[in-house]
């Protein structure tokens, strides 16, 4: 196994752990009465989503610059990172994600983008809720293609010795 999927399969059980705790969250959230406890496990929820966000963020940063030496710049460089990462770089390596994917995690860095940028008292709880949701769907979908990456670039690697 190359080391960068050592990296990736540690940076994987994080995210995982922080999925667990945005899902007792969102119960808490559910289950609460109070407006304060609502507004305060709603803010955990937020900055859970931004952390499992970024920790895939993280995973695709790190095995592009591993596998094709550059990573991309500029402002926009969240967004051609996401699509670096959906397209094959021919004769290198296969995608990493999957449309559906790409779709999910790009609705996630826009959200991460106005969890960093606003007051928190200024969430939406129902768009906070939404996206958390979309954070239960994408996160598996994302461990299942890294996982089917890891397995193609293996055999490219069995391949080639």
């Amino acid at each position: 196994m190359l080391a960068i999927f050592l990296d990736v399969q540690n940076e994987i059980l994080e995210i995982t752990r922080e999925l667990e705790v945005m899902q007792r969250k969102m119960q808490r959230f559910e289950a609460a009465q109070d407006t304060e406890d609502k507004d305060s496990h709603m803010r955990a929820i937020a900055g859970c989503i931004h952390s499992v966000f970024s920790g895939m963020e993280k995973i695709l940063k790190d095995l592009i610059r591993h596998i094709d030496g550059v990573l991309p710049t500029g402002e926009d460089w969240h967004m051609q990172l996401l699509r670096r990462a959906k397209y094959s770089n021919e004769g290198v390596r296969p995608a990493l994600i999957s449309e559906a994917t790409f779709l999910s995690l790009n609705v996630l860095r826009g959200f991460r983008h106005v969890f960093r940028g606003a007051y928190h008292t200024n969430l939406i709880p129902e768009l906070v809720i939404e996206r958390a949701n979309e954070t239960l769907k994408a996160c598996p979908r994302f461990i299942d293609d890294i996982r089917l990456f890891q397995m193609k670039i293996e055999q490219m690697e069995v391949r080639e010795s």
